[in-house]
């Protein structure tokens, strides 16, 4: 006869063997992923024109890159882009609408398990913009105001692209302010982070103003589509 302590004993001692028989074919499973990654990681950039047909087709507007580079860093690779230029619709051959340096995007696996679609997580450095307060208040980016301006559509496609991304931050990137009637503020040496969490978005970060020469940290919560 078994009494009801032994049994409790054979079902703890199921368990862990089960949990232990897990954890050893996740081990498995991820030194095999972690391997793959590690030697297929360099291989990117043979794929550096899939890549732009990708992001020109999820953008709505001609994308191109100089260089592709991949890498594995911790449990996930890291793709470089550098030169990412993004250019205009109508005169794809013409000198680029707006140009990037360097943006790295990891995988964001969670996420992408979530939405049903490719997510990423998305470091930008260097950039350089400018936004111009219009005649009705509104501010609009000078580098890409020629695309606004001919399909309003293509500019909120891009902008919908950057927000579906999980976490999009810029570091080391310069924003001029231009405001009817005040003279031009720069906004250097800028650092922000935005996360994105459905329709709100969590944006912090600093900049360092010229004059007065004083560094201005803020954050912000807001919701709603671009």
């Amino acid at each position: 006869m078994t009494l009801p302590w032994q049994r409790l004993r054979y079902g703890a001692l199921w368990l862990w063997h089960q949990f232990i028989t897990f954890g050893l074919v996740a081990l498995v499973v991820l030194a095999l992923w972690v391997g793959l990654g590690r030697q297929l990681a360099p291989l990117a950039a043979d794929y550096r024109a899939g890549l732009e047909a990708r992001l020109s087709a999820a953008a709505g507007l001609p994308v191109r890159l100089a260089q592709l580079r991949g890498r594995w860093e911790g449990l996930g690779p890291v793709f470089e882009l550098r030169g990412l230029a993004l250019h205009d619709p109508a005169a794809p051959q013409a000198a680029p609408l707006l140009q990037i340096p360097l943006v790295e995007l990891r995988p964001a696996l969670w996420q992408s398990l979530r939405g049903i679609e490719p997510r990423l997580d998305a470091r930008v450095s260097g950039l350089a913009i400018s936004l111009d307060q219009l005649a009705d208040g509104r501010l609009q980016v000078r580098e890409l105001a020629r695309l606004g301006a001919r399909d309003p559509a293509a500019l909120r496609r891009v902008l919908n692209l950057a927000l579906r991304q999980p976490q999009l931050a810029v570091s080391d990137s310069r924003l001029t302010l231009a405001l009817t009637g005040r003279p031009a503020l720069t906004l250097s040496r800028l650092s922000l982070i935005n996360r994105n969490q459905g329709d709100r978005h969590l944006l912090g970060g600093e900049f360092l103003l010229a004059d007065p020469a004083q560094r201005v940290q803020f954050h912000l919560d807001f919701s709603g589509d671009p």
